[in-house]
């Protein structure tokens, strides 16, 4: 629904959520799931336990809305290089550009904080679960319609599907564990394994002049 079709109760029920995700999200990143207690995401929401549970029944659920919250915006991202796909190196590059966001320290924190929530709680793994199917699906379009502009060119198997994939989710970890790690030599990697395994013809051509990221 259009920000201009609801009514004011409706747009303050938004901000109030946005207000407890924010508050979560900042304590699941510096105390775990487990450590945040609703205590201390009210406190942090500036909210009552009480109020919070008008918009959240569960501390599942406000797990469940920050993973929401998140997929909406890459989803929304890769059904915009969906309606104007290019060629592949096109695409490479329009993802490469996104790696930026991926590396926002508080973004993969939370990443990998939902990750191993989900090896212990079905619930949250079921949620995941379906959400990487849809992702799954969003990039597997993406990515065949790119290659279909070359004709002759087969769909992309499963294996490569799932090495670019985890490229992408390996971008957290990276981030996480070596925090000082230059973005753009992230970047220029991911191009290149990108590729190799999605266009190997274009690294025969002559090498470009090295360009901005």
């Amino acid at each position: 629904m259009d920000d201009m079709c609801k009514s004011a109760r409706e747009l303050r029920a938004d901000q109030r959520r946005r207000q407890v995700l924010d508050a979560a999200g900042a304590c699941f990143r510096e105390e775990g799931f487990h450590g945040a207690s609703m205590s201390r995401i009210a406190a942090r929401a500036d909210m009552s336990v009480g109020h919070i549970y008008r918009y959240f029944d569960s501390k599942d659920a406000i797990i469940i809305a920050l993973v929401q919250r998140d997929c909406a915006q890459v989803e929304a991202s890769l059904r915009r290089m969906i309606a104007s796909a290019g060629n592949v190196e096109t695409i490479i590059t329009r993802l490469r550009k996104s790696i930026p966001w991926m590396l926002d320290r508080d973004r993969a924190a939370i990443f990998l904080e939902i990750h191993a929530e989900a090896s212990r709680n079905p619930k949250i793994a079921a949620v995941l679960a379906e959400l990487d199917r849809n992702f799954r699906g969003l990039m597997k379009e993406l990515i065949t319609r790119a290659r279909r502009t070359r004709p002759g060119t087969p769909d992309i198997p499963d294996a490569k599907m799932e090495l670019i994939l985890l490229m992408l989710h390996g971008i957290a970890a990276r981030i996480t564990i070596n925090p000082d790690i230059d973005p753009q030599v992230l970047m220029e990697g991911f191009e290149k394994v990108a590729l190799s395994v999605l266009a190997p013809e274009t690294l025969c051509a002559e090498p470009a002049a090295p360009r901005a990221s």
